[in-house]
């Protein structure tokens, strides 16, 4: 595992966080994650590589949470991962209030803290990795002025709220 090869799990993400990257690890490397993460005997998941990939990704996935989050933890993260899986958006996901009637989408992907600068947003964009509302943006001076959900890739997710200010979440 390496942080820079953004293969890395680490022990102290989310739940949800650690099942997804779980879940991604390359099929040809899950057996060595098995071995050098878990205690689990290799007579118990080599036959489950060997058969059914996608079956050996969960359990690995589930003793991984397990180890370092709970029992608790395991089926709401793997509720959450089928879910978006599948392109549903999760329940619970961060909101963000803006006080204008309207908002670029450059800005707002910054604010959302999708994007670390103007030209990061726009490479983004450029690259199909942003949705509002599940449908993709390709034109980067989008003005949104309506409540929404906003998507980064298949996994981070905002919902932007118009109009409504919360000191917590209150941004300009």
């Amino acid at each position: 595992m390496s942080k820079s090869l953004d293969n890395y799990i680490g022990i102290d993400e989310p739940a949800e966080v650690t099942y997804e990257k779980c879940m991604k690890i390359p099929d040809n490397l899950l057996g060595d994650y098995f071995r050098l993460t878990t205690d689990i005997p290799t007579d118990a998941y080599s036959p489950l590589l060997a058969s059914d990939i996608r079956q050996a990704h969960f359990v690995y996935a589930r003793e991984i949470v397990k180890m370092y989050h709970g029992d608790n933890a395991t089926e709401h993260a793997e509720k959450r991962y089928i879910s978006v899986a599948s392109g549903k958006i999760p329940d619970n996901i961060k909101t963000i209030s803006i006080a204008s009637s309207e908002i670029l989408i450059v800005k707002l992907l910054k604010q959302a803290g999708f994007a670390t600068s103007n030209s990061d947003a726009r490479r983004l964009i450029d690259g199909g990795g942003i949705k509002i509302n599940g449908e993709t943006v390709s034109d980067i001076g989008l003005s949104i002025n309506q409540d929404a959900v906003v998507s980064r890739g298949k996994n981070k997710f905002v919902k932007v709220r118009f109009g409504v200010i919360n000191p917590a979440t209150y941004q300009e």
